[in-house]
C-alpha cells in the first residue's frame, strides 16, 4: 500500500446559493449553505457531508475490522446527528453522535462491541476531526434460523 494518496473533488457554483460537487466517475452531489445560514434547504450542506463522512467511515472501519476478526455482521444501520454551535470563535460542529444498530450472530455481542470500540478509535475520519465523537451502538443477536439470504 502507498504511503499517501489524494482525494480529489471539484466544486462548481450554480446560479443560486449552492453548487455541485464532482469527482471522477461518481454521481454529482448538489450542495448549499444550510437554511440557518440563508441556504435554500434543498441540498446537502457541508455539515451534512461532515457528519456523513464520520458515519460512513465508522461503518467501513467496523466492517473491515469485523471481517478481519471473523465476525459476521448481518445488518448495519446508523442514524447520525451533528451538533452545530456558534461558539466564541465562530460556527463549528462540536459533536457527532452516531447510533449504530448492528445485527450479529448469537453470542457475538461482546466481540462486536470490542470491534466497534477499535473502529471508533482507529477510523481515518474520526482521527482527523477535532469534534467530539459519541458512538452508542446497539447490538442485536440474530439466531441463524432468522437469517435470510
Amino acid at each position: 500500500m502507498t504511503e499517501s494518496h489524494y482525494c480529489e473533488v471539484q466544486l462548481i457554483r450554480d446560479g443560486r446559493q449552492g453548487g455541485t460537487l464532482l469527482a471522477h466517475g461518481m454521481e454529482r452531489i448538489s450542495v448549499s449553505s444550510p437554511p440557518e445560514l440563508q441556504g435554500p434547504g434543498d441540498s446537502w450542506t457541508p455539515e451534512h457531508l461532515y457528519v456523513a463522512a464520520a458515519n460512513a467511515c465508522l461503518m467501513f472501519t467496523f466492517l473491515a475490522m469485523a471481517r478481519d476478526a471473523g465476525l459476521q455482521v448481518l445488518a448495519y444501520r446508523a442514524p447520525a446527528r451533528g451538533k452545530v454551535e456558534n461558539a466564541l470563535n465562530g460556527w463549528r460542529v462540536t459533536e457527532v453522535m452516531i447510533q449504530p444498530e448492528v445485527e450479529v450472530g448469537v453470542g457475538e455481542t461482546e466481540r462486536a462491541a470490542t470491534v466497534m470500540k477499535k473502529a471508533e478509535a482507529l477510523g481515518l475520519i474520526s482521527r482527523s476531526m477535532h469534534t467530539k465523537l459519541n458512538v452508542t451502538p446497539q447490538f442485536i443477536e440474530v439466531e441463524k434460523t432468522q437469517i435470510t439470504t
